[in-house]
């Protein structure tokens, strides 16, 4: 690329043959002109537009859940531009081109932002259709944290697009325990994202993970 600063190549601005001739601020500048077209339908490329889709669709049911705002805060903490932007950024490689989830486990539903999550979380189905979770708080006595609230989501294997959450919780990170109910189809796996939201509501953990299978 070379630069130019005379006016001269103002009246020259556009292609001549092999070369572009443009204006950036003050400078006028000269670059060659791409020589291989390139198709913008390629199988590839329909494979990454059809994964950009499944992606979107999903977020378009998240955002109408409480886990909005999980991402808004996320995306204020990181100084990222939004919510949505890091959304695509954390999950687009995690849809197929067939529109469907390639792996429940590397899907995110709520973003880190400020908490950290508890260890070793458990959950297990009980038989009578309950589920128990279960996590080890080593947050201390005395901290803030012990009265972080547990939120918990699930998709169904079936029915992926479709976000529920467990009725609200009166559980809190110290209590190491819960049990709820959750809308299950015998045969179909359930996909938990557990995760803990400050008393303020301005935090959150990252979401942990954990398949129960009916």
């Amino acid at each position: 690329m070379a630069t130019f600063e005379s006016s001269l190549l103002e009246t020259l601005r556009g292609k001549i043959g092999n070369f572009i001739i443009y204006k950036v601020k003050q400078q006028y500048r000269i670059r060659t002109a791409p020589t291989e077209y390139r198709d913008a339908n390629t199988p590839e490329q329909q494979a990454n537009r059809n994964r950009l889709t499944a992606c979107v669709r999903f977020y378009q049911r998240l955002r109408e859940t409480p886990l909005r705002d999980a991402w808004r805060t996320a995306a204020d903490k990181a100084a990222t531009s939004s919510g949505y932007s890091l959304y695509l950024k954390t999950n687009m490689g995690v849809f197929l081109p067939d529109g469907t989830i390639s792996d429940f486990s590397r899907l995110t539903l709520c973003p880190a932002s400020g908490l950290k999550t508890a260890d070793n979380m458990i959950a297990t189905r009980n038989t009578d259709g309950t589920v128990t979770l279960t996590w080890e708080n080593h947050a201390g006595k005395q901290s803030p944290r012990n009265t972080d609230r547990l939120a918990v989501a699930y998709l169904n294997e079936n029915r992926s697009f479709t976000i529920r959450f467990v009725n609200p919780l009166p559980v809190c990170r110290d209590d190491e325990r819960a049990t709820f109910t959750t809308e299950n189809t015998p045969g179909i796996a359930t996909h938990l994202y557990c995760y803990f939201i400050s008393r303020e509501g301005d935090a959150y953990t990252p979401d942990t993970y954990i398949k129960l299978n009916d």
